[in-house]
């Protein structure tokens, strides 16, 4: 099997500077190989969301509440800066939170299925500044895990685990730039043990508008998520505008393992809070 690279670029589209529309566009190599699907039941807030692309259709996602826990971060009492800061009505906090989700659902494409169980974690420190003029907070670090079991049920004994992670941590990080973006770390992947998938996430201020013209934003915008084997791209996840984009040479059964790291990474809730 052949698998074709792919260049995502978006295409943003202005007019008298109003931003009118955001769109992944997937070059015609790859579009003419794949399939492309549009993604529906991720708007809005539902408790228990069903979401379907293609010919692929989720139960009801069962959902947990997302646990949230967090606080000032003071290890000893007030010190001669505080006291300083006071003076003026200011404050400054380190505080940090931490969340954590769970849940769980079936995907199939009416011959095929597959059950799916998350879990996602996330911790953020921020600095907090209270003035009179306002308050202000920056981010010092966060910490984003996320975690799938995914459970074909046609194929035995063959289980996939789906982990992805991103972090950040301001002292290290080298954009110090007004509109610079953060360098965040990212990893992910997913494996059965045989095979390996890595996904990779799309990020560009490449941009087109409505004229045709190729200009660049004043930030890049993660756009969407890759899914390769080796060098070459079998799906792709457009996170901006929920669409996914499946490779047609795969095997039916390999649709459905791509489906399903679709459709886990598309529910998430806490990672796009945290960043």
């Amino acid at each position: 099997m052949k698998y074709i690279p792919v260049i995502i670029v978006a295409a943003i589209g202005i007019v008298s500077c109003k931003t009118t529309s955001i769109n992944v566009a997937v070059p015609d190599q790859f579009a003419s190989k794949a399939t492309q699907m549009k993604v529906s039941g991720l708007n809005g807030w539902q408790f228990k969301p069903q979401i379907n692309f293609g010919n692929y259709q989720t139960s009801k996602v069962k959902t947990g509440w997302i646990v949230s826990s967090g606080g000032n971060d003071r290890n000893s009492g007030i010190t001669n800066e505080e006291r300083l800061l006071k003076v003026f009505n200011m404050s400054h906090d380190n505080i940090t939170t931490n969340s954590k989700n769970k849940f769980q659902y079936s995907i199939q494409d009416g011959n095929l299925m597959a059950d799916i169980y998350c879990l996602e974690k996330a911790s953020k420190e921020e600095v907090t500044t209270k003035t009179p003029l306002g308050e202000f907070s920056k981010t010092k670090n966060f910490q984003y895990s996320f975690s799938a079991a995914i459970l074909p049920q046609t194929v035995k004994d063959e289980q996939w685990q789906l982990v992805f992670y991103n972090s950040y941590d301001r002292s290290k990080d080298t954009a110090r730039g007004w509109f610079d973006q953060p360098n965040v770390e990212h990893e992910g992947y997913a494996t059965n043990g045989k095979q390996l998938i890595d996904i990779r996430p799309i990020i560009t201020d490449r941009v087109v508008g409505k004229d045709g013209k190729e200009s660049k934003t004043l930030v890049k915008i993660l756009m969407a998520y890759e899914l390769k084997i080796g060098d070459g791209v079998i799906g792709v996840i457009d996170v901006f505008n929920k669409n996914v984009w499946i490779y047609n040479d795969l095997d039916n059964n390999m649709k459905l393992v791509v489906a399903s790291i679709s459709s886990a990474i598309l529910l998430r809730k806490l990672e796009l809070s945290h960043t």
